[in-house]
């Protein structure tokens, strides 16, 4: 578990210091797409940008099966207690 947490800072260090190498360009205003575009050309510009959108689109999956449960337990529990209460 300590090696994969070290991976994944490894890895966010050199995507967030990838920009300062490149001559010509402000580092603040560069995205990880851009970088990509630099090194890889356009088809690694748009792989990156697939990746992103597929990793949104996770996170948006979640977010909605989270928010459904807490509603319907919300709904159950509000239902519950009014039920309680006529009888």
């Amino acid at each position: 578990m300590l090696a994969l947490a070290l991976l994944c800072f490894y890895t966010a260090f050199r995507v967030l210091d990838s920009p300062k190498g490149l001559p010509g360009m402000d580092p603040v205003l560069l995205e990880f797409s851009d970088v990509c575009r630099y090194f890889l050309g356009k088809g690694g510009e748009y792989l990156a940008v697939g990746f992103s959108v597929v990793v949104l689109l996770g996170g948006i999956m979640v977010y909605w099966v989270l928010m459904s449960n807490f509603l319907f337990y919300t709904g159950t529990v509000v239902y519950g207690n009014r039920y309680f209460l006529l009888l």
